[in-house]
């Protein structure tokens, strides 16, 4: 009965992963963009030791879309993320909700600056603190912004 337990001991167990995990957080409105192109560029140089979760990739656009607590999930799931504000330096409701995530798991957080056209800079900061109130936007003006981006090519 013992070599039963170990045997389902054995299968439960989860293959360790080779590379850590990088969450890309961006607005939803850069989704398919040349900002989001040329961060993803910036980003699998800078971290090229991780395997990167773009939210914006098709497969979690469907799962995902309107269910805060997939993407939540994907942000667990991973030990670091990377943050893409808006042009303005102001950061997205939802961006802040997983950058919260992030930080109560004590995971690496790092910020993506960004030009005044919205597009990636190459700086990288890493954010040891929280994020500054001033700079979020409520889900109202986060959604408002999103859906002005989605119109034009960001």
């Amino acid at each position: 009965m013992s070599s039963h337990n170990a045997q389902n001991d054995m299968a439960a167990e989860v293959v360790p992963r080779l590379r850590p995990r990088l969450y890309f957080a961006h607005p939803i409105g850069t989704y398919g963009s040349r900002a989001e192109t040329e961060a993803l560029t910036i980003i699998n140089q800078r971290f090229a030791g991780y395997d990167i979760i773009n939210p914006g990739d098709v497969h979690h656009v469907a799962n995902g879309t309107g269910n805060f607590d997939y993407y939540r999930a994907l942000v667990e799931g991973a030990e670091a993320l990377i943050y893409l504000p808006f042009a303005d330096g102001k950061i997205g409701a939802g961006i802040a909700g997983e950058v919260r995530t992030m930080r109560k798991k004590h995971g690496q957080i790092y910020e993506l600056k960004v030009n005044r056209e919205g597009q990636p800079t190459g700086q990288v900061m890493a954010i040891e603190s929280d994020l500054d109130s001033q700079r979020v936007l409520s889900r109202e003006k986060t959604g408002e912004r999103n859906k002005a981006a989605s119109g034009r090519s960001v």
